[in-house]
C-alpha cells in the first residue's frame, strides 16, 4: 500500500530510504494530517476514501471548538467559542461560528475519540457572513499546539458558556 504522507513529506525535504519515515514524522504538517485523519475517521464512523483532486477536502459537518489567541498571542481556554465545521483537507479547515474571531492564530479542537480532543493550531485567511447570519472562517491547519494541557471537559465547558452569550448583531 503507497503511503501517501510519508513519500510526500519525504519528497519534499529531500530524504530518501530509511529515512524517509522519521523525516515524515518530524514533520508538522505530517501530525496534522494524521489528527485531521483520526478526527475525520471518528466522525465518520469509519476509514476514509478521499476526492481524487489537487487538495483533497472532506465535509466535517461536527461541533468543533475554537480558542482565539489574545493580544499577547497567548491561548486561554475561558475564551473558547463553539464551531460547527465546514470541511477539512491536510492544509486547511473551514467552520462556522455564532461570533467574530478578532485573532489570526486560533486553535481548532479536533475531537479523535469519545474523549479525546486535539488542539490544531490555525492561521484564519477570511471570513464572511453566511446566508443564515453565522460567520464562515477558513484558514490554514499549521500544527499541533503544545501548550499547557486542559482537559477536554474543561474546554467544552468554557464553549458552551460562550454559546449562550448574546450573539452580536450580524
Amino acid at each position: 500500500m503507497h503511503d501517501f504522507f510519508t513519500t510526500r513529506s519525504a519528497d519534499s525535504m529531500n530524504v530518501t530510504g530509511s529515512q524517509s519515515h522519521l523525516a515524515a514524522v518530524a514533520d508538522p504538517r505530517f501530525l496534522v494530517q494524521r489528527v485531521v485523519d483520526q478526527a475525520l475517521s471518528y466522525a465518520s464512523g469509519g476509514p476514509l476514501a478521499w476526492e481524487r483532486r489537487a487538495e483533497a477536502r472532506r465535509t466535517l459537518a461536527v461541533p468543533l471548538i475554537a480558542t482565539p489567541a489574545d493580544s499577547n498571542g497567548q491561548f486561554d481556554v475561558e475564551n473558547s467559542i463553539p464551531a460547527i465545521g465546514k470541511n477539512i483537507g491536510h492544509r486547511g479547515i473551514g467552520f462556522f461560528t455564532r461570533h467574530p474571531i478578532n485573532s489570526r492564530s486560533t486553535l481548532v479542537w479536533l475531537q479523535t475519540a469519545p474523549q479525546s480532543l486535539i488542539p490544531v493550531r490555525v492561521d484564519l485567511r477570511w471570513c464572511r457572513k453566511s446566508a443564515v447570519g453565522w460567520l464562515e472562517h477558513g484558514g490554514y491547519l499549521l500544527e499541533l499546539w503544545h501548550g499547557p494541557p486542559w482537559p477536554a471537559d474543561v474546554v467544552r465547558a468554557a464553549a458552551q458558556k460562550s454559546w449562550h452569550r448574546v450573539s452580536p448583531d450580524l
